[in-house]
């Protein structure tokens, strides 16, 4: 039902102002209406009933009547959204803010992984050097070479001059063994004192090809896969543990999506509530009224519920306010850009959900060490500090290398002919050998050893203190929902017998042996009593939220469906 009422912008400083109001008053309601500044007060005060005029009396009720119906209008803004609560939670899982924020760590880890695995892709290098020697030459160098004879020589002829180009291209690389491999391709051209002068040169200048591979294989210190992919399975499961924030992230989301909306529920229903009282005072005023002007009640009782009213009036203000923060912590939730010409407006649809299943502790403890985010990523950090504790164990040992070379050598005149030769096998070349080395004293990695292996004590012990943390959560979770379910239990009972009491009353007043101010406290304990029902219908509500999150099945009851390899949708929208 909507409510319209029209006053002229000009009388936006009128007062309704009962004629009682020249006694002091004890009471004072204002509403003000943003469109026209229309300030509407409604005073009381206490007087003598007999100088009570009629037409008064009902110019009092109809501005009473007006401004209830004012305080109970919705405000002027946008019509609710109806939201069931799986529609609340599809908004929030498209929406949420946080949830987003949280979405780029599984990328991150992602590039992370990439980068580890980057370290086995091979590399293609090239170089091109030039060579300018001038070596002075010794008597063995200079007779050996045959530049001259040695006693007419001056200082000046006994320089031995190179002018070479080197140039070196190839594919290197590492395998995940600790292999270093090389595809070389060498060619060199060389000109010098010796091939320019001697009567033996074949060529001048000299075209020099080598094309072979060279091999480095660790035997000790960084052999083997332990040691060369622990950067590698380190990044996957870190990449594991962002699927897994991402997942604590979305059920921290929903958890608070439901717990907000059952606040909301619940603060609607206490508005109506509320609104209900407001309804009863202004029937038992009227009541009053008429019973004043029969004379069969004094006027102390239509005071008292105007009072009445003008109290509840002001409990549905608060109830209001009540509401507006579910609303807008519910909307924290669910929206992800902020209008400030039309804010979020919902309206929780579904019921409370107050069925308490039966619970079994170990069947959730089993079922918390099996879904529990943070359990799996405790289990996961232990294997990444297992990991580190092989290879700083790696570390500690000696360095051992198998080094090897095998190529074809080529020599002519010209560059295509010399990479002919070498292509044809006109020489080779091969070697082999060991390098062996141990750093004195090996602090350093005997130090990092142990500090792996004692983090990874640590995290043994964290993860069981982890395993006593969830028993005790699940522990009061359990207790905070039998308590609920039971004072739920114990409201409804009160509500009840202050529902009988009210009625009792109201018979009382109607035979006339009853008082107003009797009836007013009935109707007040039945408001409470309700309200403190609702209440615990939604803290049954939020305590079974609360007891699946540290079980870690919220998201299976609510049908969302989580697959870490599908980070960019992160989870499917609830089934209905």
């Amino acid at each position: 039902m909507s409510f319209f009422l029209a006053f002229p912008a000009s009388n936006r400083d009128n007062r309704w102002t009962h004629p009682l109001a020249q006694a002091r008053p004890v009471h004072r309601t204002t509403r003000r209406f943003p469109d026209s500044h229309l300030t509407l007060r409604l005073r009381f005060a206490t007087m003598k009933p007999a100088r009570i005029p009629s037409c008064d009396r009902r110019r009092s009720r109809i501005a009473a009547l007006w401004l209830s119906a004012l305080l109970m209008l919705p405000a002027p803004a946008a019509m609710a959204e109806e939201l069931s609560l799986h529609e609340a939670i599809a908004r929030a899982l498209e929406n949420n803010l946080g949830l987003q924020i949280v979405r780029f760590e599984p990328e991150v880890a992602d590039a992370r992984v990439t980068s580890a695995s980057a370290a086995f892709d091979p590399s293609f290098n090239i170089r091109g050097i030039y060579e300018s020697i001038r070596n002075p030459q010794n008597t063995r160098e200079f007779v050996a070479t045959q530049s001259g004879d040695i006693e007419g020589e001056t200082g000046a002829g006994r320089i031995f001059s190179e002018d070479n180009w080197r140039f070196q291209s190839g594919i290197e690389g590492l395998t995940p063994y600790g292999t270093q491999y090389g595809f070389v391709v060498e060619f060199d051209r060389l000109r010098n004192t010796l091939n320019q002068t001697s009567p033996s040169s074949r060529f001048s200048p000299e075209y020099e090809s080598f094309a072979g591979i060279r091999l480095t294989q660790p035997l000790l210190k960084d052999f083997g896969r332990d040691a060369q992919l622990v950067e590698l399975r380190v990044a996957l499961r870190d990449r594991d543990i962002a699927d897994l924030a991402l997942r604590r992230e979305m059920e921290r989301m929903v958890g608070s999506v439901m717990k907000a909306y059952y606040a909301l529920a619940f603060a609607q229903r206490d508005l109506d509530n509320k609104r209900e009282a407001i309804g009863l005072a202004e029937e038992l005023a009227e009541q009053n009224e008429r019973r004043v002007e029969e004379g069969v009640a004094p006027a102390i009782e239509l005071q008292q519920a105007r009072v009445a009213t003008a109290i509840r009036q002001e409990a549905f203000l608060s109830a209001e306010h009540q509401r507006k923060e579910s609303l807008n912590q519910l909307s924290r939730e669910l929206i992800g850009d902020f209008d400030l010409a039309s804010p979020p407006n919902f309206r929780a649809r579904d019921p409370l959900p107050i069925q308490v299943p039966a619970a079994d502790r170990s069947v959730l403890m089993a079922s918390a060490v099996e879904n529990r985010v943070e359990y799996q990523q405790g289990l996961l950090e232990m294997e990444k500090q297992g990991l580190r504790v092989q290879y700083f164990r790696n570390q500690t040992w000696p360095r051992l290398d198998l080094v090897g070379s095998l190529g074809v050598n080529g020599l002519a005149g010209s560059a295509g002919r010399s990479m002919g030769n070498a292509a044809d096998a006109e020489g080779t070349s091969w070697s082999a050998g060991i390098v062996f080395s141990v750093p004195l004293g090996n602090r350093g990695p005997r130090a990092d050893l142990a500090a792996a292996q004692s983090q990874r004590t640590q995290m043994v012990y964290a993860l069981k203190r982890l395993e006593v943390d969830i028993g005790l959560e699940i522990d009061t979770a359990l207790s905070r929902v039998e308590t609920s379910r039971r004072r739920l239990d114990l409201t409804r009972q009160s509500l009840e017998l202050a529902q009988q009491a009210l009625t009792e009353e109201n018979r009382r007043l109607e035979e006339g042996v009853g008082a107003s101010d009797q009836v007013i406290a009935a109707q007040n304990e039945v408001t409470e009593a309700r309200t403190r029902s609702l209440a615990a219908e939604a803290d049954v509500s939020r305590a079974l939220v609360d007891l699946h999150l540290a079980t870690g099945e919220l998201l299976q009851r609510q049908n969302i469906r989580f697959d870490g390899s599908e980070r960019d949708q992160g989870a499917s929208a609830p089934v209905e």
